[in-house]
């Protein structure tokens, strides 16, 4: 371990940059030696029908992804809108791709970028999870296997790695992730991330330029935090801002509203290692949601998962995350997960989506390209977002302490209503009943 850290201290700009020269000319000198060991590793030559654009703000975790059929038996993806995907919990990470040393598994990753391409969904790819045979402390436990939440023991084995995957899908995967919610705090051990600042900074920063030097219009984020404070700072201390053109957290809170602050301390962390031009993504969130298939149990003490949703409860708590996230500056917000048992917004993996499912879906329709101006909450918990969409001024009202009788602005001029349901009613008194369900106000035609 001390060795290893030592290398990772020592490892400079230049020596990197020798390492990288060296290791891609023997890539290309032995592809074919390299590729005749991978599995599934024919490329797909697909040209899928132009799909219509999709708004990439709205991003989806996918569990088991093959239990999706469209009608024809063809595989399909959620029924809801999304444009992002992110690929954890997936099958797909390092440990996965490369169980042994030098032999690959691209069989599922194949599938997914394919699928992802056809419904012109940007994939999201977390590099992370180091297999057994690569890791510093191969018989520590992890959630997944053993020795995975540590870093490799030889800094090579992760740029080979990192250059694989970009090489073989240049321009198919156009957004990487380093690793998932490492946890620098010591009274809090990480359960993904058992190394240090300086380990993670070292895999960072190898990992961007390999990426960079094989497709430079591809993204790289941050490692994406749990959105605290004291686990993003020593990172970026460390310099860890420089080798990303993206910031990732993962904004876990409850209620919603609270993710106005959340937001706002995690730029005011940014600005002070001078990060504040670069996007936020919110790479993971989500609610525990009742489930009829399964029981869903409350953890007490943490904090967004101590209480378990009703369905309605989390169709409002979905529309209102979504809308303040966007209203406050995140460029990207993906939802864990679409088929999470204790998370989903379907009722089974490959059925329809359940009411915090079909609220996700009315809040695509009422955002996707539209601009919110700003949002605003009065001393009675009222909440109002002004939203710029191509059929006219819209607003987006809620109460999040309750039901109450409140007045709709004359100078609004608003007309109808719409619910997260989908019922659309006209306006025929200034007197509407609010409550904790966002409603969309139109003042268009």
């Amino acid at each position: 371990m001390v060795k290893m850290l030592e290398r990772l201290l020592r490892y400079s700009f230049s020596t990197a940059r020798l390492w990288f020269l060296l290791f891609t000319v023997l890539l290309m000198a032995s592809s074919q030696s390299v590729v005749s060991q991978h599995i599934g590793v024919g490329q797909s030559n697909v040209s899928p029908a132009k799909p219509t654009p999709r708004d990439k703000f709205f991003g989806m975790h996918i569990h088991r992804v093959e239990a999706i059929k469209n009608a024809d038996g063809t595989p399909g993806v959620p029924s809801v809108a999304f444009g992002s995907w992110r690929l954890w919990d997936a099958g797909v990470a390092w440990m996965n791709l490369e169980p042994r040393r030098g032999v690959w598994d691209f069989n599922k990753l194949d599938r997914y970028v394919a699928l992802a391409e056809k419904y012109d969904i940007d994939v999201l790819l977390p590099l992370a999870l180091t297999p057994q045979w690569a890791s510093a402390r191969p018989n520590e436990p992890c959630p997944y296997s053993k020795g995975c939440a540590a870093a490799p023991r030889d800094l090579l084995y992760w740029e080979n790695y990192v250059r694989v995957v970009a090489t073989r899908y240049k321009g198919r995967i156009r957004n990487y992730e380093i690793w998932n919610e490492p946890d620098f705090i010591s009274a809090h051990p990480s359960t993904f991330f058992s190394g240090t600042p300086e380990e993670m900074v070292a895999l960072a920063r190898s990992a961007y330029w390999v990426i960079k030097s094989i497709d430079p219009k591809a993204i790289v984020t941050t490692p994406a935090t749990v959105a605290e404070l004291e686990r993003l700072d020593p990172y970026l201390r460390l310099g860890g801002g420089q080798f990303a053109d993206v910031v990732a957290g993962h904004f876990y809170t409850s209620p919603p509203e609270n993710l106005v602050a959340l937001i706002a301390r995690f730029k005011a962390v940014m600005k002070k290692y001078g990060l504040e031009h670069k996007p936020l993504w919110n790479t993971e969130s989500g609610f525990l949601i009742a489930n009829p298939l399964r029981e869903v149990r409350a953890t007490p003490g943490s904090g967004v998962f101590e209480r378990v949703l009703s369905e309605s409860e989390a169709a409002a708590y979905v529309a209102r995350s979504l809308i303040l996230a966007k209203a406050n500056g995140i460029e990207r917000s993906y939802w864990y997960a679409w088929d999470n048992f204790r998370m989903a917004l379907s009722r089974s993996d490959a059925g329809a989506p359940n009411l915090a499912g079909q609220a996700y879906q009315k809040v695509v329709q009422w955002l996707e390209n539209a601009l919110i101006e700003k949002c605003s909450v009065s001393d009675k918990a009222i909440w109002v977002c002004n939203i710029n969409r191509s059929d006219g001024p819209s607003r987006i009202v809620w109460n999040a302490s309750g039901t109450i009788e409140w007045s709709v602005p004359a100078d609004w001029k608003a007309r109808t209503y719409q619910t997260l349901d989908g019922q659309t009613t006209k306006i025929t008194s200034q007197k509407l009943l609010i409550g904790s369900s966002p409603m969309m106000l139109y003042s268009g035609n």
